[in-house]
Order: structure tokens, then sequence, then C-alpha cells
């Protein structure tokens, strides 16, 4: 068995205070000055048994931000409609989808 540690308060003591209370400034990843890390959480599995051992580890950062997200927008796909993922960076497209019969689902 194993268990979920949350690494937050490791990481306070070891001096990463900025980085959870929205100072840290993570501009490049979000416009949002107030995004910080809520929570890092770290979990471990090793199994050890006649044939032999296995491990493995998972790391997760979970950001959220102090202000209230604007509202959702609201799509309707009632018609047939072409879509395309773009790479913001170069605006190259990375996908393409034609949806022929969309399906309304109130």
């Amino acid at each position: 068995e194993s268990q979920t540690i949350d690494m937050v308060p490791a990481m306070r003591a070891l001096g990463l205070r900025e980085t959870f209370d929205g100072k840290s400034g993570f501009n490049g990843m979000s416009d949002d000055p107030d995004v910080h890390v809520d929570e890092v959480l770290h979990k471990v599995v090793i199994e050890v048994n006649e044939e032999g051992t296995v491990a493995a580890a998972a790391t997760a950062v979970v950001m959220r931000s102090r202000s209230l997200p604007p509202p959702p927008l609201k799509l309707r796909f009632d018609r047939p409609f072409v879509m395309v993922v773009l790479h913001k960076a170069t605006g190259l497209p990375l996908f393409f989808a034609r949806l022929n019969q969309p399906l309304f689902l109130q």
C-alpha cells in the first residue's frame, strides 16, 4: 500500500514560500497575477516479490488563482462545422476536425 504525500509543508520549510502565495510570477504560464501553486502531491509505489521489484513514482502540481474565473462560454453546436487546433506560438495547425452531423443535447 502507498500513500499520497503533500509536499507543500516540506517545500515551504526549504524556503519556497513565494511559489505558494501568488508572488512567484508565473506570468510565463498565465496572464493572471494571482496564479499560485496550491498543492504538490507525490506518490511512490514499490512492489517487491519473488520475481523482483517494480517501482513507480508520480508527482502532481495543482495551480489555482485567488480571483474568480470568468463565467464559462455557452457554445451551441447544432449544425455542421469545421475546427482547427493551432499551436499558439507558431500558428501552425495541429489538428483538423469536421463534424457533419452534430448531436445537440439540451
